[in-house]
Order: structure tokens, then sequence, then C-alpha cells
């Protein structure tokens, strides 16, 4: 073999290996993942090149409820019985109007929604609301005067509300804890009950009201689901209760969007958002 075949043969050498470096090369970075995929990552790699919080479709369906957003209330309450036309009547007339309402930690705070219905009431009348002192636990706070304009009739409201309170444990604070006869009262127990006592309960209570002040219109609230509506079993029978009573029931929970997050913040208690809801709902009940 001559000298020229040789170089020849070497060049050819060269340039075989410099495209197998090339190709070897742009295999590594066309698998590597772009900029934009780093970035859509959150700076970190995932397998695939995927965001690590990419979720399947279907796994999402339950969760985009707006947090930030809280439906409409609606008041599904059926015909309205004796006790909702009289609550709707007073509210209506042009007489001062007094309404307790007696309850646990879903209504105890001014963050809550007694407050917060106290407040929509108050963007047309006069309206004073008193929150239990559940420090003193004998008497109530001073009175929060939200409004003292407007054309509709004055209102004046006694949040009886305690954290862990039953319907029986209410009951022994009467009549300290409804200080004067309302025109309407409305009830929000369950949480703290079992659905084994809960209709005792609630005899103790509505006893100790009839002793005191005989018989009133009384409107019961069907509380919020706990999570996974744990509590359903007590709730219907809170409404047996109501039903066999002569009170009316605002079912809140029968529209509730979700029995979890972020509707609740805990297994129990409603989101911000969750008592802004309940409190429409009550609203659109006693228009």
């Amino acid at each position: 073999m001559t000298r020229r075949a040789q170089d020849l043969i070497l060049v050819v050498l060269a340039l075989l290996a410099a495209v197998t470096t090339y190709l070897a090369f742009a295999n590594v970075r066309g698998a590597a993942p772009t900029g934009d995929e780093v970035v859509a990552n959150g700076g970190g790699l995932t397998p695939g090149g995927g965001s690590p919080t990419t979720q399947d479709d279907g796994d999402m369906a339950d969760d985009t409820a707006d947090p930030t957003e809280a439906p409409e209330g609606d008041a599904e309450t059926g015909a309205a019985g004796a006790s909702l036309q009289a609550a709707r009547s007073a509210l209506a007339g042009d007489d001062p109007v007094t309404i307790a309402v007696l309850g646990d930690s879903t209504s105890n705070e001014r963050s809550e929604w007694v407050h917060l219905w106290a407040e929509m009431l108050a963007e047309d009348r006069p309206v004073t609301i008193s929150h239990w002192n559940e420090a003193d636990g004998t008497s109530y706070n001073g009175p929060d005067i939200l409004s003292e304009d407007g054309e509709g009739s004055e209102v004046t409201i006694w949040s009886g509300s305690v954290a862990g309170a039953t319907a029986a444990s209410t009951a022994e604070l009467l009549p300290g804890i409804v200080p004067e006869r309302p025109d309407f009262v409305i009830y929000n127990f369950g949480h703290n009950s079992t659905v084994d006592v809960v209709a005792d309960h609630f005899d103790e209570l509505h006893s100790g009201i009839k002793d005191v002040y005989g018989d009133l219109p009384t409107i019961v609230i069907l509380q919020n689901p706990q999570l996974d509506d744990a509590n359903a079993d007590v709730r219907e029978a809170v409404e047996a209760w109501a039903r066999a009573n002569g009170a009316d029931v605002i079912d809140v929970a029968a529209d509730w969007p979700q029995a979890a997050w972020p509707w609740l913040v805990d297994e129990v208690h409603p989101s911000q958002q969750g008592q802004q809801f309940w409190a429409e709902t009550v609203a659109a009940a006693l228009r």
C-alpha cells in the first residue's frame, strides 16, 4: 500500500470518529429537558420531564372548587311551616324583632354565620347583636351595634352559642342565655351529640324554653356535613325531632358544596367561604 493510500484511510477514519462523537452528543442533548421544562417543574426534574404537580384529570374532578368564592346560599327548605312563616313575617313587619340563636362552635364567633347574617340584615335596618361571654359563662358581652339606620324594623339578636355545646348543656344556662322573650328562636346543634342522645338533648332545651316563655316559633338548622358526611345519622335524627315537635328546618347541609376542604378547615368546622354560604342560606330562607 502506498503512502498516499495510507494517509487517505487515516483521514476517513478520523472523519468517522468525528461524526460518531457528534451524533452521540446530539442524542444526549435531545434527551435532556429544555430550559422551559425545567422552569415548569419549579427547577426540579422528574422522570419524563413532567411537572411534579401533574395529576390525572379524573383525580382532580372533585377538587376544582374555587376556595375564594362561595356559591350563593340556597334556601331549599321545602314548604314553609308556621315557624318559618312567623319569622319571615316578623322580619318583614314594622315592629322591633328579637331573635335568639342558640348553638355551638359553628356559630359563636364574629367570623361565623350568625354574625355574618346579622351584617346582612344591617344593610337596610338597625341591628344589634350580643354574643355570649364564654369566659364568664353567665352573661352576654356588650352589644355590637351593626347599624342604627335603615327602613327595616329594628332587630336584636342574642347569639347564645358556646364552643362544645349541646342543646342539653345550653338548657343549663337558661334563662340567662335567652334574656328576653324572642319573636323566634333558632337551634344550631348536633355536632357534639351522638345519634342516640341528640333528640333527648333537644327535648331538654325545648322544654326549658317553654317553661320560661311558653311556645315560640322554632327553627332548627340542619348543620353542615362533617368530613365525608360522618354525622349524617345525627342530622337525620335532628330533622326527625324537628318534624315531631312542630319546628321548621333550614337545611344548610342539603346544598353544602363539598364535605371536605376547601369548605371545611378540619373534620367539623366550615371554612370562611363555608360560613358565608351558611349565612346566605339562612338569609334566603328567612326572606
